[in-house]
């Protein structure tokens, strides 16, 4: 029995259920999950004394932008070719692989029904994670670890110094920035230091920090075809073949339907689907 405050904040999408209905839920929904005593941890703010319900959820579109920031930058990498088969950040819930998240010990224990597609993050957070791995580590020694806003930041402050533009420009208009370093640093699909015989330009690089001289080297060499999924490190996984026995912690996401149990009800769960699995 539901009360009718949960009644109220049901959509059709979501059920909530009692114990014998979450194990069936499981069952009949979660088969190729690997072991019930793993789940995906997702992070809530639930007080312990007052656990949420146990239920069947849908996804449902996100209505703010990345909590990092970070949504330019992210719609720029998610924008190059690779992702088109990974589930839409906008539409999806965001979990770890492990119960130490990156907002602290989590609360909430997921389970993805079947034939759900599930992307792994190269890292416990997409914000923080290295957004330069795919950049072999001898091109960014002055940047062996670089995150999303702190690139950006970078890339102005860089074209900045070099291209010395009488307005500072925004750093929203990264993208722009980026286009005019490769145009102007790039001959015959490579590097060129000389800016394209643009002396005063040349001039700049050459009296410019080694850590800007990197990025443009880095930008005009490696962006965007380092922003792909493979030399990024990302996998797009099933329940059946998700890496949950890693000690670090991945961030993961994906769209459609999932269990949710509440820490509090958790082991209760695993025991009776055990039982039930025997």
């Amino acid at each position: 029995m539901i009360t009718f405050k949960q009644f109220l904040q049901e959509d059709g999408s979501d059920i909530t259920h009692n114990m014998a209905e979450a194990v069936d839920a499981y069952l009949k929904n979660c088969k190729q999950w690997q072991n019930v005593e793993k789940p995906l941890h997702r992070f809530s703010r639930e007080q312990e004394d007052m656990p949420m319900p146990m239920r069947t959820r849908s996804v449902r579109d996100r209505l703010s932008s990345s909590l990092g920031g970070t949504k330019l930058i992210q719609d720029y990498i998610f924008s190059q070719p690779g992702w088109e088969d990974y589930p839409p950040r906008s539409r999806s819930i965001f979990c770890s692989t492990t119960q130490d998240s990156a907002l602290g010990d989590t609360n909430l224990m997921i389970y993805p029904f079947d034939d759900t597609k599930i992307a792994v993050v190269n890292g416990f957070d997409l914000n923080l994670m290295n957004i330069l791995v795919g950049v072999p580590e001898k091109e960014r020694e002055k940047r062996r670890y670089l995150s999303m806003n702190p690139f950006v930041s970078q890339i102005r402050s860089g074209y900045v110094e070099i291209f010395q533009p009488e307005i500072r420009p925004a750093l929203k208009d990264f993208v722009k920035l980026i286009n005019e370093i490769k145009e102007k640093f790039t001959k015959n699909g490579e590097f060129d230091e000389t800016a394209n015989g643009d002396d005063e330009l040349a001039e700049a690089y050459d009296n410019a920090p080694s850590m800007d001289r990197e990025m443009f080297r880095i930008i005009v060499n490696y962006v965007p075809e380092c922003f792909r999924p493979g030399p990024m490190g990302f996998k797009l996984v099933s329940s059946s073949n998700i890496e949950l026995n890693g000690r670090e912690g991945r961030e993961v996401w994906f769209s459609g339907k999932y269990l949710s149990i509440p820490k509090a009800y958790h082991q209760q769960f695993v025991e009776e689907v055990k039982a039930k699995q025997k």
